[in-house]
């Protein structure tokens, strides 16, 4: 056939365009939702650590001891009994299936429950000192079930960050 002098595209053409532009943004999009997700984990990974530096603070101002209580069961932990806050949806205290050792010792298991604050009487509870210092040390794991994150306390109360890189192997966030 000969070209009458139209100009365009045809049919076919425009259709495919339309298949890759999909393409494209379907991956595009998987990539911002995982973005968000990992965004959601480490703000509140920090936002539980500043929460451990508060009871710390606390303590110390207050020249009485301060607890933080993490109950497992419903992803939440209350401080001295007065602050109380939830994990956000989708995240929850304990460890995806690819860590196998925990940021302090990483050829022993980390708790499944996600918290290794343990007294021998008391579970899941960590009490701070005027002077700073904390009983039971132990760590935090936050986990979507696919990355987790781990906050340490050492016996000078302070928390440090860590993130896992699957197994035995954490860095130091």
């Amino acid at each position: 056939m000969r070209n009458l002098g139209r100009k365009g595209f045809t049919m076919l053409e425009m259709l495919t365009v339309m298949i890759i532009m999909g393409v494209v943004i379907s991956i595009a999009l998987s990539s911002f939702f995982g973005y968000l997700v990992r965004i959601k984990l480490r703000n509140t990974v920090e936002l539980v650590a500043a929460d451990i530096r508060q009871a710390r603070w606390l303590a110390r101002t207050r020249s009485v001891p301060c607890t933080i209580v993490f109950d497992t069961a419903s992803q939440a932990y209350v401080i001295s009994g007065e602050k109380s806050s939830v994990l956000p949806e989708g995240l929850r205290f304990g460890i995806d299936p690819s860590v196998s050792g925990k940021p302090s010792d990483p050829y022993s298991a980390p708790p499944q429950d996600g918290v290794s604050f343990d007294s021998g009487n008391k579970k899941n509870f960590a009490r701070f000192f005027p002077s700073g210092t904390v009983a039971p040390t132990g760590a935090v794991y936050i986990t979507d079930g696919k990355e987790t994150m781990a906050i340490t306390v050492a016996i000078t109360g302070r928390p440090k960050i860590w993130k896992s890189c699957g197994g035995h192997r954490w860095v130091s966030f």
